[in-house]
């Protein structure tokens, strides 16, 4: 039996008024519902393709990367799977991270910098703005 995502905010609704189940204040049953309509699943026309690691790391992405110029990873650790995924589609990537002691990737479409984002530059961080400008990101995405 094949249950809507409308009949399971309805059911859900109904469920946690009966239980007296609510937040810091109460929300009406219209809001709840609004708010589960957003966050339920959605039928997508594009085929899904995965992307990275098989386990963590690893995405199911609609198949529509055509006007996708590059990829920006804060936090990416050693592992890279899903930047050179990306790589293989013609897609850069910027990946920074601070923990990685020696940020050289052998693929060319990969750019990283050993630094944290901040809201400050220096020796060990770097402001968001600035890491999009390093390595050409920004002219890549504005196609110059």
């Amino acid at each position: 039996m094949r249950i809507s995502s409308r009949s399971l905010a309805k059911k859900l609704i109904k469920y946690l008024l009966r239980e007296d189940i609510y937040s810091t204040k109460v929300v009406s049953p219209v809001r709840i519902q609004q708010f589960l309509s957003a966050v339920c699943p959605t039928p997508i026309q594009q085929k899904l393709i995965r992307i990275g690691a098989p386990n963590d790391g690893g995405y199911l992405l609609p198949d529509d990367f055509l006007d996708i110029k590059a990829c920006f990873s804060p936090g990416v650790g050693e592992v890279s799977k899903f930047e050179e995924d990306l790589a293989d589609l013609g897609i850069r990537s910027f990946l920074a991270d601070g923990s990685i002691d020696d940020p050289k990737f052998s693929n060319e479409m990969l750019h990283c910098i050993g630094k944290y984002i901040s809201d400050q530059n220096s020796e060990t961080d770097i402001r968001l703005e600035d890491w999009v400008n390093w390595g050409g990101g920004k002219e890549i995405c504005q196609g110059t």
